[in-house]
């Protein structure tokens, strides 16, 4: 059984029951989703990934004259601060293990490769009708195209996420992003759906916003179980009362908020907040 997209943009959830649990999960994040990676164990999967990032990124930084070496670490400081970072955030990183931290121009340079190489792009913020729109960002974060380049590039094993929670999340986050940009572009056929990230200083956040071109729109939170569910479902809840308190408010009712989790032992809807929350195991088109 599944819990489909297009279902939930219709309203229409069937709570079922997942085998994937969290060792399984960190599994699917470590091999990633390229086709050449399926069936091979999680070592060869990351030796292999290893060999197609040189790759990828040899021709492009000879072209602008680029050293590998400088590529590495700016991707591998994105990779461990995770994308709500700041520049500070990846400076002290690199200062912290010891390292002098590029310049801000150096990064702007190799994040540029990574994005024409397509192994990141750009997630904008939604800016949505609220009052105070000045407590809101709207600055692009960056993405890897799939988990498992930030898994390879900190040497992350399955077993060493399971011990590594933030990263777990980090790297959740970025399947289930993945994936619903995947969805959504399936499921819309008359343009392509936009997908986007809300936050503001008021505690409302939705780490995926997926608008159709009909305007129907649902968000989406992340969390790795049922622990993180109050934390994820409120940061919902009050997204969509902000925006009902807006008296100029033009955007409809979202058809749905969602928590996707790793793990989840009830998927349901709760009926206190009226969040859906299901595991990531069972997202389809």
């Amino acid at each position: 059984m599944s819990v489909s997209l297009m279902g939930l943009f219709s309203r229409n959830f069937y709570p079922m029951s997942c085998p994937m649990g969290l060792p399984e999960l960190s599994e699917v994040i470590c091999r990633g989703g390229w086709a050449r990676m399926q069936g091979l164990g999680t070592e060869s999967a990351a030796r292999l990934l290893r060999v197609q990032l040189q790759t990828a990124l040899d021709q492009e930084l000879q072209r602008r004259g680029k050293r590998l070496p400088m590529a590495l670490r700016v991707a591998i400081a994105q990779a461990a601060c995770g994308w709500q970072s700041t520049y500070e955030d990846r400076a002290h990183y690199m200062a912290s293990h010891g390292e002098k931290p590029f310049s801000r121009n150096t990064e702007r340079d190799y994040a540029e490769v990574f994005r024409n190489t397509y192994l990141t792009y750009c997630v904008e913020g939604w800016r949505a009708p609220v009052r105070s729109v000045s407590r809101v960002r709207f600055k692009p974060r960056t993405q890897f195209v799939d988990p498992s380049i930030p898994a390879t590039l900190l040497s992350h094993t399955p077993e060493t996420l399971l011990q590594d929670a933030p990263a777990l999340l980090e790297l959740l986050r970025c399947l289930v992003l993945r994936d619903l940009s995947v969805y959504a572009s399936i499921l819309d056929a008359k343009a392509s759906p936009i997908v986007r990230y809300y936050t503001d200083s008021d505690g409302a956040q939705a780490d995926i916003v997926v608008t159709l071109s009909d305007g129907r729109w649902g968000a989406f939170n992340v969390a790795i179980g049922e622990a993180q569910f109050e934390s994820a479902a409120r940061g919902l809840c009050r997204l969509r009362s902000k925006l009902r308190k807006n008296p100029d408010n033009t955007c409809p009712e979202p058809e749905f908020l969602a928590v996707i989790m790793g793990s989840c032992s009830r998927p349901r809807l709760d009926r206190r907040t009226d969040v859906y929350v299901f595991p990531v195991g069972c997202l389809t088109v």
